[in-house]
């Protein structure tokens, strides 16, 4: 509890919540997906003032990019060298995606990422209420 890069946005006004959980395991989710670490040096990325940003913040508009466009080559990990199998990552994508959410409230559970994950419920599912 409390490793920065994992803390839910909530967390700085001092709320826990078992959504709070589902957002740190959203960003364990993009680690695996990008392998980039929870907090990233921005100067690789941009001439930014702020020289340090989370994963999810980074990652947030590339994940909704990425699940409009199918493609997935700006998020997954280069090491990867494009081989993996595609629904399973968009699995992990659109997974990762409800899960950072900012609004605790618009996170799912964590079972319906289970859910989603072992390919037992669509993608879809997890954006059914959202605009």
């Amino acid at each position: 509890m409390g490793t920065c890069g994992y803390l839910a946005p909530e967390f700085s006004m001092g709320e826990i919540r078992e959504k709070s959980d589902t957002f740190s395991f959203g960003v364990v989710l993009l680690e695996l997906i990008t392998g980039k670490k929870p907090i990233i040096n921005r100067s690789v990325f941009s001439e930014d003032s702020n020289p340090h940003e989370t994963l999810a913040n980074w990652a947030r508009p590339l994940l909704t990019e990425a699940l409009q466009n199918g493609n997935f080559e700006s998020l997954v990990d280069s090491r990867l060298c494009n081989i993996y199998n595609y629904d399973e990552m968009k699995r992990m994508i659109a997974c990762a995606a409800a899960c950072v959410r900012l609004s605790p409230h618009n996170r799912p559970m964590m079972s319906k990422v289970v859910l989603v994950l072992a390919g037992q419920a669509s993608p879809d599912d997890l954006f059914i209420g959202l605009k």
